[in-house]
């Protein structure tokens, strides 16, 4: 699966609408953000639990937003696809029937 390289600033540019991003935290960073997985603020972990809350947020946010149908899901280029699949899952949990995967430019380790 070969996915669009964007560096950090056109991710950022790309995602800066009114958009709903749920990122990947990378693997080595999770302790210091308290999850697997952050939207707007907030950190969940990838336990079943975890993965519900992040649907229910995924969600709530779809419903400010109103017209949004899709969802960006960010991790970065080489995190492992077990990772992203779960996330995709919980997202896939809230309704969402597109997700749009963004990579980012940097190996793991860079902020979500």
């Amino acid at each position: 699966l070969e996915l669009a390289e964007l560096d950090d600033s056109q991710a950022v540019m790309l995602e800066a609408g009114m958009r709903t991003t749920v990122h990947v935290i990378p693997e080595e960073r999770r302790i210091e953000f308290g999850g697997d997985f952050f939207l707007d603020g907030e950190s969940f972990p990838d336990t079943e639990a975890g993965r519900r809350a992040l649907a229910d947020s995924v969600r709530a946010n779809l419903a400010l937003l109103g017209e949004q149908q899709s969802v960006f899901l960010r991790a970065a280029r080489d995190e492992s696809y077990d990772r992203v699949r779960s996330a995709m899952r919980a997202i896939a949990a809230s309704g969402v029937d597109r997700v749009e995967l963004v990579t980012a430019g940097q190996a793991s380790g860079g902020r979500p």
